[in-house]
């Protein structure tokens, strides 16, 4: 009788033993899993790729379908690749259907397939990061040219493995944006996750909406506004614009009637603009 039970344990235990790890001394053991060519799954692959390897020196092959590295990391939407598709209506459906009309994303693991999916392409990206996130002690602050000193934290970890894949998560916003290098943006947790990103050459990988991303603090502020030094905050005692940086007094209720029309301008000039409620802008 104790045997029996002794081995039912045992047998209980040991597939979270035999897990196969991201990386082994330095070496891949997992390969990233990208179908089709939507652009911020693309980036996701790349993203995947780069601080796995930076973490755990292994560099993780992306290939278009299974090789031969044990652990397989499945990144898409059902509608860029088959295999995200098949594996989600046969197991995964209700997670899909609360991740429709946002960047949401979940994480699932089925033995040596790694599931990292969304109902938008850029909620794979986000999934990414959030995977690094959960799985190794990562921390983005700053970009990744600011590395050095100053920018991202992590532990070196040869045997990196991935031992917390089962989540969904759904941003608390819809719309997410960050003043600043667009991609700095969407790796912060603490930004969660931005979705705007602004500049035209970051748009193909981060946005979302194809929105207006140019009124910021900053965009909003005409030569005029020199003359109202009650247009912003108070520094050292003193309001008005002192420089680029200066800050917006946003509780003057004349700004923010100047503001809105201003915002209401733009949105209208701009064809990109889909949806714009100047009620509550």
């Amino acid at each position: 009788m104790f045997e029996r039970l002794f081995f039912g344990a045992l047998f209980s235990v040991s597939p979270l033993v035999l897990a196969e790890p991201i990386a082994r001394d330095g070496a891949p053991r997992a390969e990233i899993i990208f179908e089709g060519d939507a652009a911020p799954v693309k980036y996701a692959a790349e993203e995947l790729q780069t601080w796995a390897g930076r973490i755990s020196g292994a560099e993780l092959p992306i290939l278009a379908q299974a090789g031969q590295q044990p652990l397989k990391i499945h990144l898409g939407t059902p509608e860029t690749s088959p295999t995200i598709r098949s594996v989600v209506e046969k197991s995964y459906a209700a997670d899909l259907a609360k991740l429709k009309g946002n960047d949401g994303f979940a994480i699932r693991r089925q033995g040596s397939n790694i599931y990292i999916f969304a109902a938008e392409p850029k909620g794979v990206l986000n999934g990414v990061y959030r995977f690094l996130d959960r799985n190794s002690d990562i921390v983005f602050v700053r970009p990744m040219q600011g590395e050095e000193g100053i920018g991202t934290i992590y532990s070196k970890n040869p045997n990196l493995s991935a031992d917390n894949v089962d989540l969904l998560e759904i941003p608390a916003f819809r719309m997410r944006g960050l003043q600043g290098d667009p991609a700095w943006g969407a790796r912060l947790l603490t930004s969660n996750r931005t979705n705007l990103p602004g500049r035209p050459d970051a748009r193909a990988k981060l946005d979302r909406f194809g929105t207006l991303y140019a009124y910021t603090a900053h965009g909003v502020q005409p030569d005029e506004f020199k003359e109202k030094p009650e247009f912003f905050a108070m520094v050292g005692g003193k309001r008005g614009k002192s420089q680029y940086y200066t800050q917006l007094c946003y509780t003057n209720p004349e700004l923010s009637n100047v503001y809105l029309e201003r915002l209401k301008s733009a949105a209208a000039a701009n064809p990109a603009v889909t949806t714009f409620d100047a009620q509550h802008a």
